[in-house]
């Protein structure tokens, strides 16, 4: 009898942040989306075997929003306890408009991090991470 003790495999997910004219690009997840059905968040994506973080933020925005899509830069790491580690990418939409492209997303909307606070739901955390990364972002 063998024993397997490797544990549970830890997922690497990318976060798309897309900036335009002081608004972020946000999604809302479908009902029928597991993790977090119906929250609000940046658009994501799990990074498949054997590809690179910046093929899958091009990925899930060709995906998800039927726009073409360039990874910046890599911005920040969260780990999420026991489940995955989500890498915030900085990106932009260099052609298209986007839309939702997919029945993993109900909504998309482009929104200051004030307009942001007021969805409903989303994670604290990621308000939080936007609002970081726009601090950032004003002192350049």
């Amino acid at each position: 009898m063998t024993t397997d003790i490797s544990g549970p495999k830890i997922r690497s997910v990318i976060a798309a942040v897309i900036r335009d004219e002081g608004r972020y690009l946000i999604t809302k997840r479908s009902l029928s989306e597991n993790p977090l059905p119906g929250y609000w968040s940046p658009l994501c994506g799990t990074v498949e075997p054997g590809e690179e973080q910046r093929d899958t933020v091009v990925r899930e925005i060709r995906e998800e929003l039927g726009v073409t899509g360039r990874p910046v830069r890599l911005l920040e790491t969260t780990p999420i306890e026991g489940e995955a580690v989500l890498y915030w990418w900085l990106a932009e939409i260099v052609e298209g408009h986007p839309a939702v492209c997919t029945t993993e997303l109900s909504e998309i909307r482009w929104v200051t991090i004030g307009e942001m606070e007021d969805l409903s739901p989303i994670r604290t955390h990621n308000v939080e991470t936007f609002r970081r990364i726009e601090g950032l972002h004003s002192r350049r």
